[in-house]
């Protein structure tokens, strides 16, 4: 909701005008011999495309790298799976303070199962993946449900399944959030907020919609800390 109440903000500001009776008496001179020659330095004007564009490509790539959905479910179409996806970046546009709280629930829980299981080498990877449904029973080669931390302490506590043995490695090699894609969001995001300090050192002005922009990248870099650990894009085991 912050996100909408800054975007109303930048759109209101930008339409208010002065009466334009005040603007003319106030701005054109009426001895033209006197008006001395102006020449402003192109480099310093950006058009409205350029700044668009720098701050919907930063907007994107913050939300489609941070946003890590949970595990499908087993069998569950692709393209219903890119709507889910679809669907948390918009939550994520729209609320980015429900997508922290949603995170950092995750990332206490990662914490305690890891600590819980550190007997058997778990670290947060593995208290993550089991979160966001890696783990799948199945009874007669079918799949039966998801094995849930709850259920995998029940389960353990009867006896009646061994401990999930999986390494981290394994576990990253499913992933699909690489490298490559980890340093074109934080190359084009520290490019721009680069490229607003460098401007507002210079005097130059700032826009609003880049305010909001450095601030939604604020937000994204708390979700992608809390989901540092996190698999993206992974099928359950």
């Amino acid at each position: 909701m912050l996100i909408i109440l800054a975007f109303l903000y930048v759109f209101h500001s930008t339409i208010s005008a002065a009466p334009v009776s005040h603007v003319l008496g106030d701005t054109i001179p009426t001895d033209f011999n006197s008006a001395p020659a102006q020449c402003v330095c192109a480099g310093q004007q950006r058009s409205l495309w350029d700044i668009l564009w720098s701050c919907l490509a930063t907007i994107f790539a913050c939300t489609w790298v941070s946003v890590h959905p949970n595990i499908p479910p087993f069998g569950e179409k692709w393209w219903k799976t890119g709507l889910r996806r679809v669907e948390l970046m918009l939550w994520a546009l729209i609320a980015p303070e429900m997508i922290i709280m949603w995170a950092m629930k995750q990332w206490s829980g990662a914490r305690t199962i890891a600590k819980k299981y550190d007997g058997h080498k778990w670290t947060k990877t593995h208290a993550y993946f089991i979160q966001m449904g890696g783990f799948t029973l199945f009874e007669g080669g079918n799949p039966k449900e998801v094995l849930l931390p709850e259920k995998m302490d029940e389960l353990l506590l009867e006896g009646r399944i061994d401990f999930p043995r999986v390494t981290v490695e394994e576990i990253w090699d499913r992933s699909k959030g690489d490298g490559l894609s980890k340093a074109i969001v934080i190359g084009q995001t520290t490019w721009f907020i680069a490229q607003c300090i460098a401007r507002r050192t210079q005097g130059l002005i700032v826009t609003e919609l880049e305010l909001v922009t450095g601030t939604f990248a604020a937000f994204n870099a708390v979700i992608y800390f809390l989901w540092w650990n996190k698999p993206l894009n992974i099928r359950s085991i």
